[in-house]
C-alpha cells in the first residue's frame, strides 16, 4: 500500500487479472480479451503520434478488475507533465496515475484523489495535497521539475501554488504505468479502495514543462497540443481491463 505523507502541502483553493475489454473506435464497438500485464514488454516511448481523443470509462466501484495498462513506458526524465480532464464519480476518491519502477520497488509518480483533495505521492517525498475536489468535468495538468525541485497543478487552465520538493533526484524510466488502480507491486497488487470510478480524457504526459499558454489551450481544446509527447493513451499502446469502455477519435 502507498505509504502515509510525512506532512501536507497545499495548492489553489480552499488503485491483475485477465478480463475483457470493450473499445469504441469512431462508430463502432468491438469486444476483445486482452494478455495479462504480466507478459507485457515495456518500451521507452515508442508512441504513435497521430493525435487523439481518448476516453476510459470506468463504470464499477471498489473493483480491482477495472483498469489500463500502458505498454510503452517513460524514459528517464528530470521534468515531466501530466494532464488529463477527469471526472471522479464516487466519494471523489480513487487513482488516477500509478507508474511503479523495480528501481524504486514501490510508487515513482502516484496521483489519487482522496479526501476531497488531489495527492501526489513520489519516490523520496512526503505526500503532497492539493485542496480541490473536482465536482463536474475537470482539467488537471500536474507540473513536476526535479531540475528545480518543485511541483504545481494547473486546474481548468489556472495555475494553484507552488510547492517544493525534498529531492532533485530524476525519475527513472522503463517502469509501469497503470490508470484507475494502485500498483503496490509492479502492474499489480490492486486493491478495491484505491480503484478509481468516473471518466478519464485525452490522458497524456510529456517530458518537459508545459508553458502556461500551452495548458490554458489544452484546457480549451484537448487536440491544440503539440504531438512530442512521450504517453498519449492511443488505442495502440494500452492494454484495456475489466469493464472499463474506451473510446478514441482522431483529432481533426
Amino acid at each position: 500500500m502507498t505509504a502515509m505523507p510525512k506532512h501536507l502541502s497545499s495548492t489553489g483553493t480552499d488503485t491483475p487479472m485477465s478480463s475483457t475489454g470493450t473499445h469504441t473506435t469512431s462508430d463502432q464497438v468491438t469486444t476483445s480479451t486482452q494478455s495479462t500485464v504480466a507478459t507485457i514488454p515495456h518500451t521507452e516511448t515508442t508512441v504513435p503520434k497521430v493525435l487523439q481523443r481518448t476516453k476510459y470509462e470506468f463504470p464499477n466501484n471498489d473493483n480491482i478488475h477495472d483498469y489500463v495498462v500502458l505498454k510503452s513506458s517513460l524514459p528517464d526524465l528530470s521534468t515531466v507533465s501530466i494532464c488529463a480532464r477527469v471526472a471522479p464519480i464516487v466519494h471523489l476518491d480513487g487513482s488516477l496515475f500509478s507508474y511503479h519502477t523495480t528501481l524504486e520497488g514501490a510508487n515513482t509518480i502516484y496521483i489519487k484523489f482522496q479526501n476531497h483533495g488531489i495527492w501526489l505521492f513520489m519516490a523520496h517525498e512526503a505526500g503532497i495535497k492539493f485542496h480541490i475536489a473536482p465536482v463536474d468535468k475537470t482539467h488537471l495538468c500536474l507540473i513536476i521539475s526535479k531540475q528545480e525541485s518543485y511541483v504545481k497543478l494547473y486546474v481548468n487552465g489556472v495555475v494553484g501554488e507552488t510547492t517544493e520538493l525534498d529531492s532533485s533526484q530524476d525519475i527513472p524510466g522503463n517502469g509501469t504505468i497503470v490508470i484507475g488502480q494502485d500498483q503496490d507491486s509492479r502492474a499489480g497488487g490492486f486493491d478495491s479502495p484505491p480503484a478509481f470510478t468516473g471518466v478519464i480524457e485525452n490522458l497524456r504526459v510529456w517530458g518537459r514543462i508545459l508553458s502556461a499558454d500551452e495548458i490554458s489551450n489544452l484546457n480549451e481544446n484537448d487536440c491544440s497540443c503539440k504531438n512530442d509527447y512521450v504517453i498519449s493513451m492511443h488505442e495502440d499502446d494500452v492494454i484495456v481491463k475489466g469493464d472499463v469502455k474506451a473510446t478514441y477519435e482522431r483529432c481533426p
